[in-house]
């Protein structure tokens, strides 16, 4: 079940913020780390994962709180149980 594609979805009242879409050929590693630059506040973070094996392309779906205290770089570390 390799890992094709995340995106990652920041969501401000339902309203994308900011969408970043990962692809790999030939299988995305155990842990992804990415650097987004964001205003303080508090968003959603939605992180959609499609698998090889997803005829449909649905995937799995994982949303969750994010909150950014101060303007700055927002770490984000993702990895095989967070979706």
């Amino acid at each position: 079940q390799q890992v094709r594609m995340v995106t990652l979805s920041v969501l401000d009242a339902g309203e994308p913020v900011l969408v970043l879409r990962l692809a790999y050929a030939q299988g995305a590693p155990d842990r992804i780390h990415e650097e987004l630059e964001l205003a303080p506040g508090h968003y959603q973070l939605r992180v959609d994962v499609t698998r090889a094996d997803d005829r449909d392309a649905s995937g799995v779906t994982s949303v969750r709180a994010l909150e950014v205290p101060a303007d700055g770089v927002v770490l984000l570390e993702l990895g095989r149980g967070d979706a």
